[in-house]
């Protein structure tokens, strides 16, 4: 759920773009867009806001990787192209959902999922990271957690963790 909640938020600014970019044409697909792409984007900042059902535990982190160094490429591969969307008949439509679909499929089985213009745009980031006490897998930081540091996260109902603090 959070793989999906994640995607939905990455291309939020998809959503509002090609909302915007179809309005004259088709209002009511364009209204549907603009409330998809806000919520999504919404739940996305929640996740930022999000306090975990826990108090914040200590994990030593074992290994770090940063993916928004991808940002710029997911933007012009997966995102951009929707900006120039012409959905004048039903088969340009039909054939831009089945693309973005395929590009879904994609971003949601790799890493590129960690990949989120929404979250940076709000002073975060996504890692993924391994503690020493098993972890594996994400986390939300406005630092960038480092090799071999000690930190303090609570659990946030998806199962990522929100980094509070660095105790060294």
């Amino acid at each position: 759920m959070l793989r999906v909640r994640l995607l939905a938020g990455a291309w939020s600014p998809a959503a509002l773009l090609f909302a915007v970019r179809i309005s004259g044409n088709h209002f009511f697909w364009s209204i549907g867009l603009m409330i998809a792409g806000l919520f999504a984007f919404i739940g996305v900042l929640l996740l930022v806001s999000a306090r975990g059902a826990t108090n914040p535990q200590p994990y030593k982190i074992s290994a770090v990787k940063d993916e928004s160094a991808q940002v710029p490429g997911y933007l012009l591969t997966f995102v951009f192209p929707f900006v120039f969307v012409d959905a004048s008949s039903w088969r340009d439509a039909l054939a831009w959902f089945l693309f973005a679909a395929l590009a879904a499929a994609l971003v949601a089985s790799t890493d590129l999922v960690l990949v989120n213009p929404v979250l940076l745009l709000a002073g975060y980031k996504i890692y993924a990271v391994e503690s020493t006490s098993g972890y594996n897998g994400i986390m939300l930081s406005a630092v960038r957690p480092r090799r071999h540091q000690v930190v303090e996260a609570v659990q946030l109902p998806s199962g990522a963790l929100k980094l509070t603090s660095v105790t060294n």
